[in-house]
């Protein structure tokens, strides 16, 4: 799992490679 961060909610989300529209 990566820990990727989300700009757009702005928090780090813990997940496999997950991206968030």
């Amino acid at each position: 799992n990566e820990v990727l961060y989300n700009g757009f909610t702005g928090r780090k989300i813990t997940s496999q490679i997950f991206m968030a529209p």
